[in-house]
């Protein structure tokens, strides 16, 4: 039988080298007021550190907030969308290696089977308790064994600043969240692991492309103002088609939800909140609309790219985070976000916790 597993608790890491105000982009007229309504974005994080560095970082905050030991770790998810951006999203080796680069810097043993590298972009988070909720049966997790599921994101490695859709939208940011048994020796988990699926959406036009950027604008704190900025001769970036994803990223997670609701045969006025991928300010509002006209009960979580932009896949356990006592009944976690980039399609997926 397996043991069912919960959230017991996240912990993150925050780039501190630059924190980019929507002045540094309005300066050199990159967005407008416009942007600003419909992402409710006003600044951003951006790292130097690569996503391994940002992960160890973060996960010795959480070895020292919870007093964890990282030899009863037996299971590492590691899901990024900077690191291999063009590459597989299951199972993607590049990811994987550099998940296992962290841990020995960490001096966790563990055997190279015990980790999996993830892609699927801003449904990465979904994408990793799937494959989790997979293995779970093979894993002979004991009481006080855990697992840990890192978000790393250095979105902002893969853009041209000065594109008015992508270079003000993404902001660098990493999150480890510790999973453990429902009756083990950390205590009883925050949220009960329920179900979670990834998967992709065909869509009309390309949401998504990549392309190489001759001359990408990239921020540079070491030199004083309005001159804090370097050009990247030559880099490979990544495109959104704006209107093509406000449109149908909403619908994608309410498609999610419903799913995840009949998986689960969730009465309707029994849904304690929704913590969905925070995408933007306006796609949060529209999904909000969709839930109430389907009468559906609980409260969207929605604002929280104010201060960090859109965070991928870490976005999800940041307002886990910030809404940790506030949260009750179920808890359904939907997303929508890239696919696999120059295909037709979209990612979308949902995570599903009751809150313990």
């Amino acid at each position: 039988m397996t043991r069912p597993v919960g959230i017991l608790d996240v912990g993150f890491y925050q780039p501190d080298w630059l924190i980019l105000p929507n002045k540094w982009f309005e300066d050199r007229q990159v967005i407008n007021r416009k942007f600003v309504r419909n992402t409710g974005i006003h600044q951003r994080f951006v790292s130097d550190a690569d996503e391994g560095v940002m992960a160890e970082k973060a996960v010795r905050n959480l070895v020292e907030k919870l007093d964890l030991d990282l030899n009863k770790c037996v299971a590492v998810y590691f899901a990024t969308n900077s690191t291999d951006p063009f590459g597989p999203m299951i199972g993607n080796p590049t990811i994987k290696a550099q998940a296992i680069e962290m841990a020995s810097h960490l001096r966790m043993d563990l055997p190279e089977a015990s980790f999996t590298g993830i892609n699927f972009a801003c449904s990465g988070y979904p994408a990793a308790f799937q494959c989790l909720l997979d293995d779970l049966p093979k894993m002979e997790l004991m009481p006080d064994n855990f697992i840990l599921v890192i978000t790393s994101n250095r979105t902002t490695n893969i853009l041209d600043f000065s594109c008015p859709v992508t270079g003000a939208l993404f902001g660098d940011y990493c999150a480890v969240t510790c999973v453990t048994p429902m009756e083990g020796s950390y205590g009883t988990p925050r949220f009960q692991i329920l179900d979670a699926f990834a998967r992709f959406a065909t869509m009309s036009g390309d949401p998504f492309i990549k392309f190489l950027a001759k001359d990408a604008l990239y921020p540079d704190p070491s030199k004083p103002a309005p001159n804090d900025q370097t050009v990247v001769h030559q880099k490979m970036c990544f495109w959104l088609d704006g209107m093509n994803i406000g449109e149908n990223a909403p619908k994608l997670m309410m498609d999610a939800i419903n799913d995840s609701v009949k998986r689960l045969n969730i009465p309707a006025k029994s849904i304690g909140g929704y913590v969905p991928h925070q995408a933007g300010q306006r796609i949060g509002e529209w999904l909000s609309g969709m839930i109430e006209s389907a009468h559906l009960s609980g409260e969207v979580r929605n604002g929280f790219t104010r201060d960090t932009g859109n965070t991928s896949s870490t976005s999800i356990p940041l307002v886990l985070g910030q809404e940790w006592e506030k949260l009750k009944g179920y808890i359904l976690c939907p997303t929508a976000g890239a696919g696999r980039v120059d295909q037709r399609e979209m990612s979308q997926g949902c995570l599903t916790l009751l809150a313990v």
